[in-house]
């Protein structure tokens, strides 16, 4: 990773579509110390968006002519997931430290991904959920003990697609991964971290999701032996939960922009009071965007990756965990088709989740 003479870190930014717009573009203008110097985007509207947001940045149709022209200390990529896996070996090939939007390389491609010493040090996938408050505090519940021993728990994300379309209809095509890498590949790297054990295996299979849409079942069992459902899939309406059960206590997040609630094993339930402190919690974060769960942890993500890269210290998460996310999704992609759980092999640098600090 290349060493910082100065004060400010040269960012590039691969992708101008929606994510970017809206929300990295706002994150990076906050943060002390990063430059935007260049953009790329292979659609006219999306330089077009991003000469009006970033004027002073050069604005290139290919991510190749950019980086064979700037002279820059980091690469942030956002652009669609077919495109992951050229702009990667290229910036590892000049040694250009990445923030990778997930997922990190579709499936098949993982074993084509650079891969040596070197390379390894320069990935920072954008794993943003584990920088959210309230999952933090459900790591250390569970690892804590505080919950006892974790019997099971159930994660799901379903999201409207049709706002993300308003720029482009990547995630509809073929050849982009559908629902299992786009969201997928975000989940399996929650799960792993909220309860602090890797997956050992899992059992994916595709599914109808309410009211409409389509989607993936995965049954996933960690290496502790406790058993996960996790629910994913494109949807008409928004939907992100978790709830775990613990032989002391279960912790339940019925939306991460509402409360954290944790209920000792056997006492009653409040419903009432759950409803008010949610309705408080979400109220806060919807007059205040920036406290939303996406902006939040996408700002603090982007906000580690340069003080890591200004800092020279190493990235985390980084490659081995990418590399292991896309592992477990290959795995999924592998049990749909053959409709039998599939065994996970953790990559032998794989650094063990539960210890990560982040």
């Amino acid at each position: 990773m290349r060493e910082r003479s100065d004060a400010m870190v040269r960012l590039a930014v691969v992708g101008f579509g929606r994510l970017a717009r809206n929300y990295y573009a706002p994150a990076l203008r906050a943060i002390p110390g990063a430059e935007i110097c260049a953009i790329a985007d292979s659609l006219a509207a999306s330089r077009d968006a991003a000469h009006a947001a970033f004027p002073a940045a050069r604005i290139y149709a290919d991510y190749r002519e950019l980086l064979a022209h700037e002279q820059i200390d980091a690469l942030v990529v956002a652009s669609p997931p077919s495109t992951h896996l050229g702009v990667w070996n290229e910036a590892a090939r000049r040694g250009i430290p990445v923030l990778m939007e997930k997922p990190f390389v579709l499936g098949g491609e993982l074993e084509r991904a650079a891969s040596s010493a070197e390379a390894r040090a320069l990935l920072m996938p954008n794993f943003n959920r584990r920088l959210w408050p309230d999952y933090r505090a459900m790591r250390q519940l569970c690892i804590g003990g505080s919950l006892g021993a974790i019997e099971s728990a159930h994660f799901a994300l379903r999201i409207d697609l049709r706002p993300w379309c308003s720029v482009t209809r990547h995630r509809l095509s073929a050849g982009e991964g559908g629902a299992l890498f786009d969201l997928g590949s975000s989940q399996l790297d929650l799960i792993e971290y909220v309860l602090g054990a890797e997956i050992a295996s899992l059992e994916a299979a595709s599914a109808k999701v309410e009211p409409s849409g389509e989607g993936v079942v995965l049954s996933v069992l960690l290496g502790n032996g406790v058993p996960v459902r996790c629910e994913i899939g494109y949807s008409t309406r928004n939907r992100e939960s978790v709830a775990i059960v613990g032989a002391r206590a279960s912790v339940v997040l019925a939306n991460p922009n509402t409360a954290l609630h944790v209920t000792p094993r056997g006492s009653g339930k409040f419903p009432l009071m759950r409803f008010l402190r949610d309705s408080i919690v979400f109220g806060n974060r919807a007059v205040f965007r920036g406290r939303s769960m996406l902006r939040y942890t996408i700002r603090a993500s982007l906000a580690e990756f340069v003080d890591a890269v200004a800092a020279g210290r190493p990235f985390s998460p980084g490659f081995d965990d990418a590399a292991h996310n896309c592992a477990c999704l290959e795995a999924a992609q592998r049990s749909v088709a053959e409709r039998r759980p599939i065994e996970i092999k953790p990559p032998a640098n794989h650094a063990d989740v539960r210890e990560a600090s982040t």
